[in-house]
């Protein structure tokens, strides 16, 4: 609303988990501010793991409304949501962007830098430490890969 009070035009675009199969937008308004609602469900992705973080049906969705609107500035606190896509819309838009880093989400499945045990992460010290924290959190992935040799999963992933 600050932003609103010294002049500036303003919309919010927020990720509302719906049951729709498919994503689109409604348009509503919150103490004055217009909000722009993107429904969607990521269970209906054909990949949910890759679409929480690289979801283009939501860049599809969202260009009309960037196109449209060309805002003069995207500040982007979170997009966990919407995923990264929202922000290479932006890029490939040419849309000047500012991203607020307000958890670990960009780098750690989990969003908070802390393993599956409980213990604070400082990096993967094997491939597939980040695969068994997303299979603790979020029940994809499987930690009984971690007996694999990286030269078999190399090649599986290459």
């Amino acid at each position: 609303m600050r932003a609103q009070q010294a002049g500036h035009a303003v919309r919010v675009v927020t990720a509302v988990e719906s049951l729709d199969r498919k994503c689109r937008l409604v348009d509503t308004e919150h103490d004055g501010v217009p909000v722009t609602e993107v429904h969607h469900n990521l269970s209906y992705s054909s990949d949910p793991a890759r679409a929480e973080f690289d979801n283009p049906e939501i860049a599809e969705v969202l260009a009309p409304l960037l196109e449209r609107e060309r805002p003069d500035v995207v500040h982007a606190p979170h997009v966990m949501k919407l995923s990264a896509a929202a922000l290479d819309l932006c890029y490939r838009l040419r849309l000047p962007t500012v991203v607020t880093l307000v958890d670990f989400w960009f780098i750690c499945g989990r969003h908070t830098l802390l393993r599956w045990d409980g213990q604070l992460c400082t990096g993967p010290a094997h491939d597939l430490d980040c695969l068994e924290c997303m299979h603790d959190s979020h029940g994809f992935g499987d930690s009984s890969l971690r007996t694999l040799s990286p030269a078999v999963l190399r090649i599986a992933t290459d």
